[in-house]
């Protein structure tokens, strides 16, 4: 996946994601420590995040520059356009087989014990997400569930990341 990552992506066209993948794979590949390797990991989907969240901006600019979109619109498009949303939206038009992942999703839901219920993907990995940063002095002595986290989430994280940059 890295291999093909790194084929895929034209670094030479200076793309906000072609640059940050490159800097992943010089960077990723010999950390040992899984917190830190997991939030490495994670900026991978930031990094669709930030290019979904840059191209709308562009579109509300552009409506507003035509005057086809008010202030209050444009306000209320951008409140509804949450992380957790545009993850999900990348998801989605990614076409990813998300039964592919069953064990992402287990690994992750069990990796969340306060849950109150099954997370699917993408929410398991928000999640995840938001457990370590917020709740880091809850999970830093568990590197082994973190390990097994991220061996799941590359695979998924690169898989997204080839299938979003074709379409």
């Amino acid at each position: 996946y890295l291999t093909r990552c790194k084929q895929i992506l034209n670094t030479e066209r200076d793309s906000y994601i072609s640059n940050y993948v490159e800097e992943f794979l010089n960077s990723f590949i010999g950390e040992r420590n899984p917190f830190i390797a997991f939030f490495f990991i994670y900026q991978l989907f930031e990094v669709l995040l930030d290019d979904v969240l840059i191209s709308k901006l562009k579109k509300l600019i552009d409506k507003v520059d035509k005057g086809t979109a008010s202030v209050r619109q444009i306000d209320k498009q951008l409140q509804d356009n949450t992380e957790a949303k545009r993850l999900e939206k990348i998801v989605k038009e990614s076409n990813i087989k998300i039964t592919n992942y069953k064990d992402l999703r287990k690994i992750c839901n069990e990796y969340i014990p306060e849950r109150e219920e099954q997370y699917g993907i993408p929410d398991c990995i928000y999640q995840v997400r938001n457990r370590v940063v917020h709740r880091f002095r809850l999970v830093a002595s568990d590197e082994e569930a973190m390990k097994k986290v991220n061996d799941e989430l590359l695979m998924f994280s690169l898989d997204l990341l080839n299938r979003y940059v074709k379409s």
